[in-house]
């Protein structure tokens, strides 16, 4: 039970200017809850076992990867053509099937995201005006728009509040990711020495050395090559020893790395398929082509983004992918489960 009442909120993304009676008025107010609200909240649903609570993250993926509340899911639509795709093909199209049956068993939604914050920390039931991020007005208006009685409510502080208060609600990743804007391995660690590493059989992942070196690739019986950069030679595709896929690609946070995922993900995986062994590679085989290979394992192998991350990272320590490409793999695992629905 709740100490106060959740303060109610207008949403002005609902406005209806022909409300003909109390219920039509009701619909269109959502409710802020503090921490501690939301805190008694999902203690008393866990104690009575009561499924028919959703939380949903509509905050930043990479931070959802690290830390979130337990048992809520990623709703990333946090640019423009996400918000897009949502509002043109609605919830029950852009859902993967297990999240649109939470949300159909679910009686009340609550939202949270890493910006949304209330100046008033007191228990005032006056209607305020909320202070919402474009992607908690879409999604609060599409579940409005898919179920109109679904009771939503928004936490009116941030995650990260809500974590330095109650840690023990929410998951923290072992993954340990730096929130640099790309902390590269210790200076102790000789990159370019650091040995070739085989993530799966056949399927290995090193650097600009080891594509050089004929007598490694040799003895690992390398067919293929998949080189991710814009200044490291295919050294021997004169001489046709091996075939080579090159992709134009810097370690910037610039960088768009999706557009190349599909065709080289199944140039992989064909190669794979014969029996041939492949080497992906970059400079150092840190950022760039551990990328690939994460994306690989989660599009064939059915891995998610930590299970993927985890596999490479145990196979070859070194990898440390920018915060972009990051946030860029786990919108990939998005469009995977939005495509294979």
């Amino acid at each position: 039970m709740f100490v106060c009442q959740p303060n109610s909120v207008i949403d002005n993304n609902n406005n209806n200017n022909n409300s003909e009676n109390e219920q039509d008025d009701k619909n269109n107010y959502s409710k802020f809850l503090t921490s501690s609200q939301l805190s008694a909240y999902i203690t008393s649903i866990s104690n009575n076992q009561n499924g028919k609570l959703l939380i949903i993250d509509c905050g930043l993926p990479l931070r959802y990867n690290e830390r979130r509340i337990k048992e809520s899911f990623l709703l990333n639509i946090n640019d423009k053509l996400s918000r897009k795709r949502l509002l043109n093909r609605g919830l029950k199209n852009f859902l993967d099937q297990n999240h649109l049956n939470r949300l159909n068993q679910s009686e009340i939604v609550i939202l949270y995201d890493d910006s949304t914050s209330s100046s008033s920390s007191s228990c005032s039931n006056s209607k305020i005006q909320p202070q919402l991020s474009s992607t908690i007005k879409c999604i609060f208006d599409e579940i409005k728009r898919y179920d109109i009685n679904k009771t939503i409510y928004i936490l009116q502080s941030s995650f990260d509040e809500f974590y330095q208060y109650y840690p023990t609600l929410c998951y923290v990743s072992s993954i340990n990711i730096s929130s640099d804007d790309h902390e590269l391995p210790s200076p102790t660690i000789d990159i370019d020495s650091y040995d070739m590493s085989e993530i799966l059989p056949g399927l290995y992942l090193g650097n600009a050395h080891d594509a050089k070196d004929k007598n490694l690739l040799e003895k690992n019986q390398i067919k293929s090559i998949v080189n991710i950069s814009k200044t490291i030679p295919c050294y021997y595709e004169q001489d046709k020893l091996f075939n080579y896929l090159q992709l134009i690609c810097n370690d910037s946070c610039q960088e768009n790395i999706l557009q190349y995922f599909d065709k080289t993900l199944e140039y992989i995986h064909k190669n794979l398929l014969l029996n041939q062994n492949i080497l992906v590679h970059c400079q150092g085989g840190v950022s760039r082509s551990p990328s690939f290979i994460i994306a690989y394992l989660m599009k064939y192998h059915s891995k998610t983004f930590d299970q993927a991350y985890s596999i490479v990272k145990d196979k070859r320590k070194i990898i440390n992918p920018n915060l972009s490409f990051l946030a860029q793999l786990t919108r990939y695992e998005q469009m995977i489960r939005t495509i294979t629905q």
